[in-house]
């Protein structure tokens, strides 16, 4: 008896051996001290962090990192990549080093070497797509310093669909505290109120739009935080050059929000989509008008440019790769043509305030835009919010320029005096007219 179990015994272990396993059972393996059978399987899982996002390389647009030059010169049949005969040069394996290694640049680096080159890189790294947010940001920063004609490094955009990281990790990347360039930031995830509140610490912001995409009630964004920023905003120097504020679709923002507004030293735009605000009251007296658009940046006018022949080049460019090319609508465009808008009806006063002059208006994609690099970055999906009526909060002038408008000559004679006030009030009356015309295109 005790053998007929010992050979069944030895039947079973025959039977469930690793290759007799491997064929019945799919992945499955037989453990001969304990006889169970089990399952291994691998599951791979992307990591849960955008740590060392800025360094991920982002396809940036051909045609938009050469020069004015170069774009009048460019041939009707677009730019054609020139094939090398014969065997690779030293420049060409140098270059395909450096742009592996592109990440590892740094702005002393660049600084360093000669203009020519460092637009020579500029041009090869856009071409390959190597471009992200910090070779973007050295590589502007050093051709704007430098008075490069390159005109590509004025805009920068990307989005991160599904953000895996504390805002904090993405606002430190987008901070320049000497102003190399400004940022438009845009949300379209919920985002807790106390990283929120760390955008105070983001000195170059010129935009922020919150759209929330799901039930209105459930949105933290509230009063208190628009109130607190305001705070901070008066009392801590905070949001120094914030041009537009844009929040759609959130309930707990009321008229109370109004009353803070105003503590923004740069705030000209704030754009108020499914909110819930019916008292406009408490604006008298503030400078402060309601404009009813349902899109107001498509009636914007900007500056055309005068040259036909170089509109007609720009018109003529193609791109003959598969990277997405950097059309005049993308998602920022209409951000970036606002906030130059701003700075065109302002002059700039608030770049000005802290210590930036921006230089000359230059060409970019058929139209006339400040010579200012931006960075406009997005967190979230796109928006498919349902069109709402949209309510547009304007203010031409901050108090701070009223109060800093005076006399250029304190030292002339009564009569002198008189005639250059009155001159002053003329020039001023003027003034307010041409900019009430360009407020009139919001409508």
């Amino acid at each position: 008896m005790g053998t007929l179990q010992e050979s069944q015994k030895r039947l079973v272990r025959k039977r469930f051996t690793v290759d007799s396993c491997h064929h019945s059972l799919n992945n499955s393996k037989y453990d001969e001290k304990t006889g169970q059978v089990y399952t291994e399987t691998q599951v791979s899982f992307w990591g849960s962090s955008d740590k060392d996002w800025e360094y991920r390389t982002h396809a940036m647009p051909y045609v938009d990192s050469l020069s004015t030059t170069e774009i009048q010169n460019a041939p009707k049949n677009g730019i054609k990549k020139v094939k090398q005969k014969g065997s690779r040069s030293l420049q060409l394996t140098t270059l395909d080093t450096i742009i592996a290694n592109v990440s590892d640049l740094s702005l002393q680096s660049l600084e360093l070497m000669p203009l020519k080159l460092v637009e020579f890189l500029w041009n090869t790294i856009v071409q390959k797509s190597c471009l992200c947010l910090h070779v973007w940001s050295i590589f502007s920063t050093t051709l704007l310093r430098r008075g490069s004609s390159t005109i590509g490094m004025l805009r920068y955009r990307e989005t991160i669909p599904t953000p895996q990281s504390p805002l904090e990790t993405y606002t430190q990347a987008l901070l320049s505290k000497k102003f190399d360039f400004i940022t438009g930031l845009t949300i379209t995830v919920p985002v807790p109120v106390p990283e929120l509140m760390n955008l105070t610490k983001l000195v170059n912001l010129v935009a922020l739009e919150i759209l929330h995409q799901g039930d209105p009630c459930r949105s933290l964004i509230s009063d208190l935080l628009i109130k607190a920023w305001s705070i901070s905003a008066s009392q801590e120097a905070s949001f120094p050059i914030l041009r537009v504020i844009k929040l759609w679709n959130h309930r707990e923002i009321t008229s109370r929000s109004l009353a803070c507004i105003d503590n923004f030293p740069a705030l000209a735009v704030y754009e108020i989509r499914g909110c819930d605000i019916d008292d406009y009251s408490i604006l008298a007296g503030t400078g402060w008008t309601l404009q009813d658009a349902a899109e107001p940046y498509y009636d914007l006018e900007c500056e055309r440019p005068r040259n036909r022949e170089l509109v007609q080049a720009c018109k003529e460019m193609r791109v003959e790769n598969t990277m997405s090319t950097h059309r005049v609508m993308s998602w920022d465009y209409k951000l970036h043509k606002l906030i130059d808008q701003v700075g065109i009806i302002r002059k700039n006063f608030d770049l000005e305030r802290v210590g930036v002059s921006p230089k000359n208006r230059v060409l970019y994609v058929n139209e006339m835009m400040s010579r200012m690099p931006l960075a406009c970055i997005r967190l979230g999906p796109s928006n498919s919010l349902t069109p709402e009526p949209t309510k547009l909060f304007l203010k031409k002038q901050t108090s701070i320029q009223k109060e800093n408008i005076r006399p250029k000559c304190t030292k002339m004679k009564n009569t002198d005096a008189l005639k250059s006030k009155e001159r002053q009030c003329t020039t001023l009356t003027k003034k307010k007219r041409k900019l009430d015309e360009l407020l009139h295109e919001f409508s």
